[in-house]
C-alpha cells in the first residue's frame, strides 16, 4: 500500500562485444535473440568466419542483465548454453581471450582488448555505435535508464538527493561516472577528421 515515485535522470548503452579477431562488424538485436535463445550456434551463420558461439551472461539478478534480456529476449532467460561471469570485467577479460565469445556489458566500463559491434533493431536497418549522442537521442536501440524512486509522502532529504542529481553539477557527476545525462539539454560537439590533431 506504499505509493511510490520514480525519476529517470540517467541512461546507459548496453554494448555486444566479441574478440579482436572477430571480423563481424556489426548485429542486429533479432541476431543477438538467435544466438541467447540457442538458435544459433555458429558464426557463419552472420556471414564470418566459421566456429562456435559461445555466449557470456552476467548474474541473472543483475539490473544490465535484466535491461538486455527484457529488450532482447522479452524478458525471457537465455536458453543457450552461456558461459556465466559476474561482471563487466569478467566478460572482457573472457571475451579477450576466447575468439567464439559474445558478451554485454555497460558503455561506462573499460573495453580495452574487444571490439565492440554496432547494433540494429532489427537486421536490415541502420546500425550504430553505442557513444553518449546515440544513447541520449534514443538511436542506439539496447539501452536502460537510471531511476530514483521515492515515497510520494517521503522524506525532505529525498526529495533534494533527487533535485540535486536532475543539476548541471549533479549531471556532471553522472557524466563522470559513465553514465548519459538526460535531465538537462546536452550538446554533443564532433571533431571534423579534416582539422589537424592541434
Amino acid at each position: 500500500g506504499m505509493e511510490i515515485e520514480g525519476f529517470r535522470f540517467a541512461r546507459d548503452g548496453i554494448c555486444v562485444v566479441v574478440h579482436p579477431g572477430n571480423p563481424l562488424e556489426s548485429i542486429s538485436l533479432d541476431d543477438l535473440h538467435r544466438i541467447y535463445s540457442d538458435q544459433m550456434h555458429d558464426w557463419r551463420e552472420l556471414h564470418v568466419r566459421s566456429g562456435a558461439i559461445e555466449p557470456i551472461v552476467q548474474p541473472a539478478g543483475d539490473d544490465l542483465s535484466m535491461a538486455f534480456f527484457q529488450r532482447v529476449l522479452g524478458g525471457d532467460a537465455p536458453a543457450a548454453p552461456a558461459y556465466r561471469a559476474a561482471s563487466d570485467s569478467a566478460v572482457i577479460e573472457r571475451v579477450r581471450r576466447t575468439p567464439g565469445a559474445v558478451g554485454y556489458v555497460s558503455m561506462a566500463s573499460g573495453q580495452e582488448g574487444v571490439r565492440r559491434l554496432r547494433l540494429s533493431a532489427l537486421r536490415g536497418l541502420p546500425d550504430w555505435n553505442a557513444d553518449a549522442e546515440k544513447v541520449y537521442k534514443g538511436e542506439y536501440p539496447l539501452t536502460r535508464n537510471y531511476s530514483m524512486y521515492v515515497r510520494t509522502a517521503g522524506p525532505d532529504l529525498a526529495d533534494g538527493l533527487i533535485t540535486f542529481v536532475s543539476t548541471r553539477d549533479g549531471q556532471k557527476l553522472v557524466h563522470e561516472a559513465g553514465a548519459v545525462p538526460i535531465t538537462i539539454p546536452v550538446r554533443f560537439a564532433r571533431r571534423s577528421p579534416m582539422l589537424g590533431s592541434h
